[in-house]
């Protein structure tokens, strides 16, 4: 039945994409609506709640990643999935992508097949974990720098994350990454605040990879890292009783 079937909006400037891609979802039981603009295809959004929109990165107006801030803006559809399409091969694109809140992206030109595989596996995994879950799966990864490419480095190999201007340096066992991510953009929009906690201003520390805290002195307390330097942080004053609770500290 046409309500049983799964709806999947594209927003693509291209219509020959738009006509191909449609005709085989819906060959494949996808119910599908397809827009040329990113405007377009939000108001379309907000009145149809798709299960799953398919995004072209680069378009005339809006540009994809600014139709994912927006989507994902929206209490009403924040945990839409996304698949980014794009002809783009640039990492930066890519990572400006994946920091908006996509879930996947393809380069074009794509195979379908492919692409209904993609689909469906974000599709079954949405049904077997709550939406929130799967966002918070989705921000696993920090983009880093290694000299001119963009790569990732998983949140459970981060110790420590330093700022470092409108940049951080992220600390794994024995190395350090460069990310174009600010500190504040990190904890809030990325890694959440479950498993990493800011010590000072200018660190942001893995709880799970605490090997032990010193009290130096009455309100001075340090945190000694388990990676291959044994480094050790301050906790600044300000956060020290929110640290404390968490840790469960009674010294």
């Amino acid at each position: 039945m046409e309500n049983n079937r799964k709806k999947i909006l594209i927003i693509d400037d291209s219509e020959e994409l738009r006509t191909t891609l449609s005709a085989f979802l819906s060959a494949g039981g996808f119910n599908v609506a397809a827009v040329p603009d990113g405007d377009k295809g939000l108001e379309l959004l907000w009145r149809w709640k798709p299960d799953l929109v398919i995004l072209d990165l680069r378009m005339p107006g809006k540009a994809g990643w600014e139709v994912m801030r927006d989507i994902r803006a929206n209490p009403d559809t924040e945990d839409i999935p996304v698949i980014l399409l794009t002809a783009v091969r640039d990492e930066q694109s890519k990572v400006m992508g994946f920091r908006s809140g996509a879930d996947d992206y393809l380069e074009k030109p794509f195979q379908a097949l492919e692409l209904v595989a993609r689909i469906d596996r974000i599709l079954e995994t949405r049904g077997k974990l709550s939406a929130r879950a799967q966002r918070a799966r989705a921000v696993e990864n920090i983009p880093v720098r290694i000299g001119e490419k963009i790569t990732f480095v998983g949140r459970e190999h981060i110790f420590y994350i330093k700022a470092a201007g409108k940049y951080t340096y992220i600390h794994t066992s024995g190395e350090r990454f460069l990310s174009d991510c600010s500190l504040k953009e990190i904890e809030e929009g990325m890694l959440g605040r479950e498993d990493f906690f800011r010590v000072h201003r200018s660190y942001l520390v893995n709880l799970n990879k605490i090997a032990g805290v010193t009290k130096e002195s009455p309100g001075k307390y340090i945190v000694e890292l388990g990676d291959d330097n044994h480094t050790m942080i301050y906790v600044s004053q300000r956060r020290l009783l929110k640290f404390k609770e968490i840790l469960h500290l009674h010294f």
